[in-house]
């Protein structure tokens, strides 16, 4: 199963989907989050394990 999450704002909007997307990891699925491509959100998914695509600009 292949799965994309969403989603553009502050880490609050951010750092569920990525607690979504690593649990879906773990089950199996190829989960990635679509997300703005601020380091904050970078270094977040990288530890996570979960690929970011860069969505549209910052938010900072």
């Amino acid at each position: 199963m292949r799965v994309l999450l969403t989603t553009w704002g502050s880490r609050g909007d951010v750092e569920p989907l990525v607690g979504l997307a690593k649990e879906l990891r773990e089950l199996g699925a190829e989960a990635v989050v679509a997300a703005p491509p601020d380091e904050e959100f970078v270094t977040l998914l990288e530890r996570a394990g979960v690929p970011l695509v860069p969505l549209g600009p910052t938010v900072h």
